[in-house]
C-alpha cells in the first residue's frame, strides 16, 4: 500500500515538473519573440538586406519671400528668410500671421496651440527646431511632424498613411513615399470639410438587362 502511494505521488511530482518546464518555455518564448516589422526571425526566415532606397517627394527647401525679379532662366528671386528676420528679435509669443504687421499677413495657422517658434528655430529662420532644441533642415522636416504626429508616422511607416508606390520589399527595387506636405498644409494640416461626390462612371449608360441576356 504505501509502495502504491509514493509511486503516485512520485508520478504526480513527474507530471506536474514536466508541467511546469512547458510553462516556463511558453513564456520565455513569448517574451524573447521580436518584432516582425524589425526584421525579425520567424521559422527560421530573415528580411533580406534591403538594396534598393526610399525617396520621398514633396520635401520643401527652405522658403523665401519673391522679390519679383527674375533670375537668367526666368525664375523668380527669393529672399531668404534671415534677410529680415536676423534683423530683428523674434517674438516667442507670435502664433498668427494676422499678428504681423509687415510680412505674412494673412498666413492663418490652425495647428494646435502651437507659436511659430515652436517649429521655426528664432536664432536661424532657414532651419526648423525639434522639440529638445536641436536645428535640421526644411527637407528633414517629417522628423518635426513626427515627434507629435507619432500614430501617422508610424502607419507612414507601415505603409498605410500618406500613399506609396514601389517595392515592399528592398531587396526586390526601390519605394517612393510622399512627403507630408504632399497632402497637409504646415500651417493648418487639418483637412477642410469636403461634400461627397458622386463616384466616375466609366462604363457606357446601359440598363442591366441588355448587358446580360
Amino acid at each position: 500500500m504505501k509502495q502504491s502511494r509514493h509511486a503516485a505521488i512520485s508520478w504526480g511530482g513527474l507530471v506536474l515538473a514536466v508541467l511546469t518546464g512547458m510553462a516556463a518555455a511558453v513564456v520565455l518564448s513569448a517574451n524573447t519573440r521580436s518584432d516582425p516589422t524589425q526584421g525579425s526571425v520567424e521559422n527560421g526566415l530573415t528580411n533580406p538586406p534591403a538594396k534598393f532606397s526610399t525617396t520621398i517627394v514633396g520635401a520643401s527647401e527652405a522658403p523665401g519671400l519673391p522679390t519679383g525679379e527674375l533670375d537668367v532662366l526666368g525664375k523668380p528671386v527669393l529672399a531668404n528668410c534671415t534677410t529680415c528676420h536676423a534683423t530683428r528679435e523674434a517674438n516667442l509669443a507670435t502664433s498668427d500671421g494676422n499678428q504681423l504687421k509687415e510680412f505674412h499677413q494673412g498666413l492663418t495657422t490652425q495647428h494646435g496651440s502651437l507659436q511659430c517658434v515652436s517649429c521655426h528655430n528664432p536664432g536661424d529662420y532657414s532651419q526648423l527646431r525639434l522639440a529638445s532644441g536641436e536645428s535640421i533642415e526644411f527637407t528633414d522636416s517629417i522628423r518635426l511632424c513626427a515627434q507629435c504626429h507619432g500614430t501617422q508616422y508610424r502607419d507612414y511607416l507601415q505603409g498605410a498613411h500618406g500613399g506609396m508606390t514601389g517595392h515592399w520589399d528592398l531587396s526586390q527595387g526601390a519605394r517612393t513615399r510622399n512627403h507630408c506636405l504632399v497632402c497637409h498644409d504646415s500651417h493648418a494640416p487639418k483637412y477642410q470639410p469636403v461634400m461627397p461626390v458622386f463616384h466616375p462612371r466609366d462604363l457606357p449608360d446601359v440598363p442591366h438587362r441588355e448587358k446580360h441576356p
